[in-house]
């Protein structure tokens, strides 16, 4: 889990911290209804935290660009607990990335499913989809615009 500058702070813990740490289950873990019994073994909050996450429960995984409008889509009406679980993983993400970005160059965007500018694009929706929910926790969707606006820069330059 990321530092405490993640944006958690706003989750009761543990609940917070749980449902940081399986937000990736129910999409990644197969059988999927196996790994939704296991996230439900954390409790009701963090089992729909976990749900309101995930971008496909089906497997094999739907084209990549249609799950993420999907998710962007989600993200515009999701409740604050979504939005600072998705906005701290994203954000994790984004810091990553640019990391990366910076220490290898553009040899990053070959380690993802879509390449750079869709993956681009997809940071963007997630910035304008959390800024438009009224649930939005301002300064975590603040930091990530500026990540994003770095890794921009960085991939620019």
């Amino acid at each position: 889990m990321p530092n405490g500058n993640s944006g958690l702070q706003g989750l009761p813990m543990p609940d917070g911290e749980w449902a940081y740490s399986l937000h990736d289950a129910i999409e990644d873990v197969r059988p999927t209804e196996q790994a939704r019994q296991a996230v439900a073994y954390f409790g009701e909050r963090v089992f729909a935290i976990v749900e309101g996450c995930t971008d496909s429960d089906t497997h094999p995984k739907k084209p990549w660009r249609e799950r993420k409008e999907r998710y962007i889509a989600h993200l515009a009406a999701a409740d604050a607990s979504v939005l600072l679980v998705a906005g701290a993983d994203k954000l994790h993400n984004a810091r990553s990335l640019l990391i990366d970005l910076r220490r290898i160059g553009d040899k990053v965007w070959s380690r993802f499913n879509a390449g750079r500018e869709e993956s681009l694009w997809f940071y963007r929706s997630v910035v304008a989809a959390m800024r438009g929910n009224p649930a939005n926790i301002a300064a975590l969707v603040d930091e990530l615009e500026r990540t994003v606006a770095e890794i921009d820069a960085a991939n620019r330059g």
